[in-house]
């Protein structure tokens, strides 16, 4: 998404119910919680704890949809040590507790939104996505060009106005070789494997899933 040059710009080209939402979940969160405060942090002023809770906040959130984590304890490390450098992180806190937060990275005049995550305790404020309008504001006043909602469509990369951007790549083969066949063998698993997980079929499934993880 290319940024305007105001925060009151982007506010105006959200839709309608979007306004409306984030307006009216920020002041109820504002009148439960008089002293929430929202946080910007950059390069070195980042703690190691604050990209922790977020990511620990990140997993429960996935864990809570039956869905595993990919971010193992290496992985972790290796975003702290970057975050170091590159690192921009936006987070709300209440009672010196994260309840939501993301991590992101701006490189050149483009930032890069990486982890995204909040307290399911707080989905009645839809505290997401307050926090990502607050990354993407903060990102306006540094006068930042682009903002980068990384790969994948879901519906509030839709709301929250990201463009969907084409991306090629290419892979050169002998003639009917043995690597030619793995390959088309292997994209054409992994094109059925996304459709029968995005499948409508499997919910029952995953609620299954959902509920033995939360029990465990």
């Amino acid at each position: 998404m290319f940024l305007p040059n105001s925060i009151d710009n982007y506010y105006l080209m959200l839709g309608t119910k979007t306004r409306k939402h984030i307006k009216n979940y920020k002041r109820r969160l504002i009148r439960d919680f008089p002293d929430v405060k929202f946080i910007s942090l950059q390069g070195g002023n980042i703690k190691k704890e604050f990209i922790s809770k977020i990511i620990n906040l990140n997993s429960e959130r996935m864990l809570s949809k039956g869905i595993s984590s990919g971010i193992n304890k290496e992985y972790e490390n290796n975003i702290i040590n970057y975050s170091q450098h590159y690192g921009f992180i936006c987070y709300i806190e209440i009672n010196k507790q994260i309840i939501a937060g993301a991590i992101s990275y701006i490189i050149n005049n483009d930032i890069y939104l990486h982890v995204i995550a909040h307290d399911n305790k707080f989905n009645k404020y839809n505290i997401g996505q307050v926090c990502l309008f607050h990354l993407i504001s903060t990102s306006i006043e540094k006068g930042l060009t682009s903002f980068h909602f990384l790969w994948g469509r879901s519906e509030y990369k839709t709301r929250f106005l990201a463009q969907p951007q084409p991306m090629y790549s290419y892979s050169i083969f002998k003639s009917y070789s043995f690597y030619y066949y793995f390959r088309i063998f292997r994209i054409f698993l992994n094109i059925h494997f996304t459709n029968v997980r995005n499948s409508e079929l499997l919910f029952p499934l995953k609620k299954i899933i959902k509920f033995l993880k939360k029990e465990l």
